[in-house]
């Protein structure tokens, strides 16, 4: 999961917010695309359609 987290990363991290004023610290996360991870074994053992 950490190689796959650290490969997409560019789709889910949130971007940076045109700074109009320096006390923004929140990320934007408008152009961020959800990702769900599992294994193997969590499928195997609820299924693909099981409760997220």
């Amino acid at each position: 999961m950490k190689v796959l987290k650290n490969a997409g990363r560019r789709y889910w991290a949130p971007g940076r917010y045109d700074i109009y004023h320096r006390m923004i610290t929140a990320g934007d996360y408008g152009q961020a695309v959800p990702v769900v991870v599992t294994t193997l074994e969590r499928l195997q053992e609820h299924g693909a359609d099981a409760v997220v």
